[in-house]
């Protein structure tokens, strides 16, 4: 399995694609959609991973995944390798069943997460709204008909309901379905040399450009202020020797932050704040642990200038006993 020219972000959310070679159908029937549906949260569990949303159509199977422990190209391969095995071992043949590379692009902010999920699921009006082709999908299971339970909504519906305030969840889903999307894609010709898969590419670059724009150039010392500003603290605090779990969970931020989108390695940040590299990466991971909403945002969300919305989810996290359930080292 060839590597995705995505780089790797640790706990980033992905768009996935899977697309048959020479686009030949990954599926021979529904037993195989339906061996896949069971095959693919046995390797994300394994991973610790998480899916939010997904559509297995005839040549192409679309995911979009959150990583953690294994990239984006170890998930993916386990998947195609495993599936692919079995659809040839039916059809009695040999050779690649999916296109190699495949193809992945970092979802940078909300917008691009939304969308990606607009996209997946709005394959269902392309192709006439099929009830029975779209059990195959996730767009059941954010409407409420189908739940699925290793399918994670509530990242995505936690999005919408900031889009849609004054309506309720699923009439939250169903408007952002309704509604132009920002993606356009190109228009082109159907003909016989048309590579179906050249719509998932173009998708793809869309992607690639917003995530360029969002990913913002960030100095470690632009990135204490920002987080220093969100709990309200001074920034030379974090950087003191001073102790209190408030700061280790800023220094355990931005430590994560840092490493996370290259702005400095651990050992830099460790330098930096006079702490041992791996006294704050046990901080790093225990805070990861107890509070995995606040390591889970895209770097554009945290440089947008949100103060009162930031600390407020802040204070609250703080607010409801972080001194009790860890006493920082760091």
């Amino acid at each position: 399995m060839g590597k995705s020219s995505s780089p790797r972000v640790p706990s980033g959310i992905y768009y996935t694609v899977l697309a048959g070679n020479s686009g030949r159908p990954i599926f021979v029937d529904d037993d195989d959609r339906r061996a896949l549906s069971e095959l693919v949260p046995r390797v994300v569990s394994k991973c610790h991973a998480k899916v939010h949303a997904y559509r297995w159509d005839d040549d192409v199977a679309l995911l979009i995944l959150q990583v953690s422990d294994v990239s984006v190209p170890g998930i993916i391969q386990r998947i195609a390798a495993q599936h692919a095995r079995r659809v040839n071992r039916r059809l009695h043949r040999k050779g690649y069943l999916f296109r190699h590379p495949h193809h992945s692009a970092l979802l940078a902010d909300s917008t691009s997460i939304l969308e990606a999920v607009r996209h997946i699921h709005s394959r269902r009006i392309e192709s006439a709204v099929d009830p029975v082709r779209d059990f195959w999908s996730s767009h059941s299971a954010y409407m409420g008909a189908s739940p699925v339970p290793w399918l994670t909504t509530h990242t995505v519906m936690e999005l919408l309901a900031s889009a849609y305030p004054s309506t309720t969840s699923s009439k939250s889903y169903t408007s952002f379905i309704d509604d132009v999307a920002l993606y356009q894609p190109q228009a082109r010709t159907r003909d016989s040399n048309t590579d179906p898969h050249s719509v998932e590419v173009d998708f793809i670059v869309w992607l690639k450009a917003r995530a360029t724009a969002h990913l913002k150039p960030v100095s470690l010392d632009h990135l204490v202020d920002v987080i220093a500003r969100r709990f309200q603290i001074d920034p030379g605090a974090i950087a003191s020797k001073s102790r209190g779990p408030l700061l280790s969970l800023a220094r355990a931020l931005t430590a994560w932050y840092s490493v996370l989108y290259h702005v400095a390695t651990l050992a830099e940040v460790a330098r930096s704040f006079h702490r041992g590299r791996s006294s704050l990466y046990e901080t790093t991971e225990n805070y990861r642990r107890l509070f995995p909403e606040l390591f889970e945002m895209p770097l554009s969300e945290i440089l947008d200038d949100y103060p009162a919305a930031r600390s407020d989810v802040l204070g609250s996290v703080v607010g409801v006993g972080v001194a009790d359930r860890y006493c920082s080292k760091a």
